[in-house]
């Protein structure tokens, strides 16, 4: 859909992964469109905060994702180490739920152009698959979705996750002591064992990953790695190749109560 100044496209599933309604989207355009470029609706809203990137979040659930991003990242001359930036949650895209300006949607279609471009001259590229829910496809639409994020992470466009969004996250996160098991999602019942307000992790998480980018400081880098392992929602990532570059030449501390890096 589009008007003279902005565009936007959503899979059929948008709605029933966000919970958001129509309303919700114009609401959040007119609250932004005269600061931002680009508004970011993520699913699955709580990845955004834990991985370090949408890269790394990539290879974990779709394996050669991470890998064919970085590769094609450094052949088109875009960046020499996308696997290893942090991407804080204003930046973090695994999908196309966003809402965005022309411009921003001209430097995507350059950037897609370029891709189908380097999968025509190589077919072990243009025939690459991954697994999806247990059985194999082809690797491209989840190595596009993830592009917004390379052009936020490389390009001059100011974003932003809707706040409103991710209230009504948080507000739903305070609901779960309520609910019944079943309808309470595995990191939230996995960190509550650990922390009592697992979203507050997640933000301290972000908040690492912010201050990074703001200011190059490893001490940032440090801390988040450090919850990363101690928080580990899903029993082995961090042993991702992110994880082990960064944590290879550390010494990492424990003790009864956390993990220093």
């Amino acid at each position: 859909m589009a008007t003279k100044r902005i565009r936007w496209f959503f899979s059929l599933r948008f709605f029933e992964k966000t919970g958001l309604e129509f309303n919700d989207i114009e609401k959040s355009y007119q609250k932004y469109k005269n600061s931002k470029d680009v508004i970011l609706f993520s699913s699955f809203l709580p990845e955004t905060y834990y991985w370090l990137n949408p890269w790394e979040q990539g290879e974990w659930v779709n394996p050669g994702v991470g890998k064919i991003s970085n590769i094609v990242a450094k052949k088109l001359g875009i960046s020499n180490n996308l696997a290893d930036v942090p991407i804080p949650v204003n930046g973090f895209v695994f999908s196309h739920y966003l809402i965005a300006q022309r411009p921003f949607w001209e430097k995507w279609m350059e950037l897609t152009n370029a891709y189908l471009e380097l999968c025509e001259k190589s077919k072990v590229l243009a025939e690459f698959t991954t697994v999806y829910n247990g059985s194999n496809h082809s690797v491209h639409p989840f190595v596009v979705e993830r592009f917004p994020s390379l052009l936020l992470s490389t390009q001059n466009f100011s974003s932003i996750q809707d706040e409103d969004y991710i209230q009504a996250h948080r507000s739903i996160c305070g609901s779960y002591t309520n609910r019944p098991a079943e309808e309470i999602p595995y990191w939230w019942t996995f960190l509550s064992t650990r922390v009592n307000d697992p979203f507050l992790l997640l933000e301290r998480m972000n908040l690492c990953k912010e201050n990074f980018e703001q200011t190059g400081a490893d001490q940032f880098k440090n801390e988040y790695w450090s919850y990363r392992i101690w928080y580990s929602m899903y029993g082995g990532d961090s042993f991702t190749e992110q994880a082990q570059r960064y944590l290879s030449n550390r010494t990492i501390i424990v003790n009864n109560s956390k993990i220093e890096v």
